[in-house]
């Protein structure tokens, strides 16, 4: 059998547009769950000889909050030595080695309402993410 006419196809009375919907990504991501301590810290600044002992108020997995003598600038590279909980490390009396980064520092005298714990424990608050660590044997 051999078709000898064209076919005629009709064409549609209105054109149909297939859009690209992207899927919409969350801009706020939930913050890492912080535990409140009360467990004595080592910190100095990287490749300096003087430890400086503080006391750590928060921890996250991805940085702690900590009050001591030494008010160190922004972005200064730390070093810090602590007992890791066992919440976090799975295994109790773990010290570690943090390497971090201070990204908030506060001296006690410039904020208005002073909290007792935190005079006694040391002059100053910083907040330092936690960039690498490793577990001391």
């Amino acid at each position: 059998m051999r078709r000898t006419q064209r076919v005629e196809h009709g064409k549609p009375e209105t054109v149909t547009r297939r859009t690209h919907t992207r899927e919409k990504r969350p801009s706020w991501t939930p913050r890492a769950r912080r535990l409140k301590l009360d467990v004595a810290l080592r910190y100095r600044v990287n490749n300096t000889s003087a430890w400086y002992e503080g006391t750590i108020d928060n921890l996250s997995q991805t940085g702690l909050l900590f009050h001591g003598p030494q008010q160190l600038p922004i972005n200064a590279l730390i070093e810090m030595v602590f007992e890791m909980p066992e919440e976090i490390s799975g295994q109790k009396n773990r010290n570690v080695l943090c390497q971090g980064r201070v990204i908030r520092s506060k001296d006690l005298q410039e904020k208005e309402t002073q909290d007792k714990e935190a005079e006694a424990s040391g002059n100053g608050v910083l907040a330092a993410s936690i960039v690498d660590y490793k577990f001391i044997h």
